[in-house]
């Protein structure tokens, strides 16, 4: 989806900008504290880089690539 979404940008010559968002040492964030405290830590994330973009001109993609990583 993120692929296709970069290449329309691409093709229809607007403009874009790519950002790779990973939590550092998440890994062991769950293991100390336990895996529901680190899905609040992910939610809370989503939740600030949505907040971050909602008024975005040209409208933002945000997507979880997965574990800790957005782009």
């Amino acid at each position: 989806m993120l692929e296709d979404w970069s290449a329309g940008r691409v093709r229809s010559g607007s403009l874009l900008a790519r950002a790779y968002v990973d939590l550092g040492n998440f890994k062991d964030f769950n293991d100390a504290y336990g895996c529901l405290r680190g899905d609040k830590v992910i939610l809370f994330l989503a939740k600030a880089l949505r907040l971050g973009v909602v008024d975005a001109i040209p409208p933002a993609f945000i997507g979880h690539v997965g574990g800790d990583d957005f782009v």
